[in-house]
């Protein structure tokens, strides 16, 4: 969800998005001497950042529920406003909703300054248009990495059973009596010459390797 509302950021007006340049995600920022007693962290990872406004983007999913997460994410966002940067956090919630992503989208433009002025006419319309389509593909991308995890759950299911079933054949098993012993007498061709036969082929009383 990170790439998609990354896109949304740098497409143009015109498709509904605000058209940024200067972004980089994973962006790296090393803890300054001035901020070290606020945070336990020594860098920090942002999630997209705006060189403009020295804007840090933040995505908040599930992982962020626990309370020592919280914890440090509160840690985070004082150690960087020290350091002069600000922060922007974005939800699910608020992407999975429209009038609170209107809002989000709001404090991004007047952070990068953004005139509304200079939208278009229908920037609005053109923006939700690109959320929906955003959502769609990302719940259609879910359903298919899900679909896939099932079947390959069920594939390995289906081998785990096979194996079990093969291992579990033992010599009083009575399925075991329906394969034809093979008797190695029974393989010998009935046009087979006799040793007898064969042996007569070398000359009469000579022995091999007594020399002449």
């Amino acid at each position: 969800m990170e790439t998609a509302f990354v896109m949304m950021l740098t497409l143009p007006k015109s498709e509904g998005g605000l058209g940024i340049k200067g972004i980089e995600t994973d962006y790296e920022v090393q803890v300054t001497t001035a901020a070290k007693n606020l945070t336990r962290r020594k860098k920090f990872f942002m999630d997209a950042y705006l060189k403009k406004s020295r804007t840090d983007i933040e995505y908040n999913g599930f992982y962020h529920d626990a309370e020592e997460d919280r914890a440090i994410d509160e840690e985070r966002k004082n150690a960087l406003a020290s350091m002069g940067y600000g922060i922007i956090t974005v939800s699910r919630y608020s992407f999975m909703h429209a009038s609170s992503f209107v809002r989000v989208m709001e404090a991004i433009q007047r952070k990068e300054g953004v005139r509304p002025s200079r939208l278009p006419k229908d920037f609005q319309i053109m923006q939700e248009d690109l959320r929906q389509f955003v959502l769609r593909r990302f719940i259609e991308e879910k359903r298919r990495i899900q679909k896939q995890l099932r079947q390959d759950s069920e594939e390995r299911q289906r081998i785990d059973l096979e194996k079990a079933t093969l291992e579990g054949i033992t010599l009083d098993d009575p399925t075991i009596n329906e394969v034809t012993a093979i008797d190695d007498m029974q393989t010998v061709e009935s046009d087979s010459p006799s040793f007898a036969q064969t042996s007569s082929l070398a000359p009469e009383g000579r022995i091999f390797g007594a020399g002449s």
